[in-house]
């Protein structure tokens, strides 16, 4: 598992404030959460079931609406402000934060990422980056998701068929912003889940579109789907998953204890 960084201090002491004025800085656990992954059914009719998925991910920021600071001091806030695009209501002022690189591992088996360091407060919404594997992270150079940023596998099933697949991602352009995140972080009995989603709210799957048994390479060989495939149909294919695993309606940040 990959090596915990320590979590950076978010917010700069304000000069003159007295401790009753200071917001309480709590040391909160986040980990992964798979109870959302469960076998899925895909408007092509394809029943997608997982056995393992994985990322790796960089620097999480926890937000508060830009609202809520207005109780603190205004020197309190010295760290930049992720703010949402317009119509999104996950943006926010940065309040809590899980700094470093880490293997984000739903399955086989949930790992855990470290503590990060939030104020006490309501939360509106969560931004990370995913980066490359690499060695650093404990992922060795043998390891599909080596040089990735994320991986998810499993089987395929239609009719008598089944087809095994593995997705290997590219890293996306920037960071996933608007990530929902909605809780009351006010002690440090909680325990932040980071979960994956196959269906996004109105029934739409994250494997829609991808006609797995027409990509398949035959001969009973798992079917392959990366960036760098021969056959432009996988790359295709790769480029619509990809943007649909980086869109922030298939992740959900979840408070799995404390209120």
């Amino acid at each position: 598992m990959i090596r915990s960084l320590r979590s950076v201090a978010l917010v700069a002491l304000a000069l003159g404030c007295s401790a009753a004025e200071d917001p309480p800085r709590l040391r909160v656990k986040v980990a992964a959460d798979a109870s959302e992954i469960r076998a899925v059914l895909t408007d092509l009719g394809y029943e997608v079931r997982l056995t393992e998925a994985a990322a790796v991910v960089a620097d999480l920021h926890f937000l508060v609406s830009e609202t809520a600071t207005a109780r603190y001091r205004p020197a309190d806030w010295l760290l930049p402000r992720a703010h949402a695009h317009p119509g999104h209501h996950h943006g926010g002022a940065i309040a809590g934060e899980l700094a470093g690189r880490f293997v984000l591992r739903w399955l086989p088996e949930a790992s855990r990422l470290g503590e990060a360091t939030l104020l006490s407060g309501r939360y509106v919404g969560a931004s990370y980056a995913f980066v490359p594997a690499e060695e650093n992270d404990g992922v060795e150079p043998e390891d599909p998701l080596h040089g990735r940023a994320a991986l998810l596998g499993g089987r395929v099933l239609s009719d008598e068929r089944e087809l095994v697949f593995v997705v290997l991602f590219d890293p996306p352009d920037q960071r996933m912003d608007h990530v929902p995140f909605d809780a009351v972080i006010d002690d440090d009995s909680a325990v932040l889940g980071l979960r994956l989603k196959l269906e996004a709210d109105g029934g739409v799957s994250l494997f829609d579109g991808i006609d797995f048994f027409a990509l398949a390479p035959g001969a009973g060989e798992p079917l392959v789907i990366a960036s760098d495939h021969p056959d432009p149909e996988v790359r295709v294919a790769h480029q619509r998953l990809r943007s649909a695993f980086f869109h922030h309606r298939f992740h959900e940040v979840r408070a799995l204890r404390g209120r």
